[in-house]
């Protein structure tokens, strides 16, 4: 995200409120990045033991907090051995279709 020039601001596990004042629940994406165009981007790591259906769900809360400055999300998964249960294909289809 920082070597390709789309983002203004990168966050790490800072709260959403860093760059919508008074957001509640003020909910911290493991990355945020800020684009030039003004919309909020939002990547999740899971860790062995999260659901990545739960992670989608609540960077949606987030967009819908965020209003007009919501931009896309996503999962980046570490490579593991085993622990998550859904392919990298089918969080990308969930993630943009909307489905979780």
């Amino acid at each position: 995200m920082a070597q390709n020039g789309k983002y203004d601001k990168i966050y790490v596990n800072k709260g959403i409120g860093n760059e919508i004042p008074g957001a509640k629940p003020n909910n911290r994406p493991d990355i945020m990045g800020v684009r030039k165009d003004g919309k909020i981007d939002q990547v999740e790591v899971p860790s062995k033991t999260d659901d990545p259906l739960k992670l989608i769900d609540r960077m949606k809360k987030n967009q819908q907090t965020m209003g007009d400055k919501a931009g896309d999300i996503r999962i980046k998964r570490i490579k593991n051995k085993g622990g998550n249960i859904l392919s990298d294909e089918t969080l990308t289809s969930i993630t943009r279709s909307g489905r979780w």
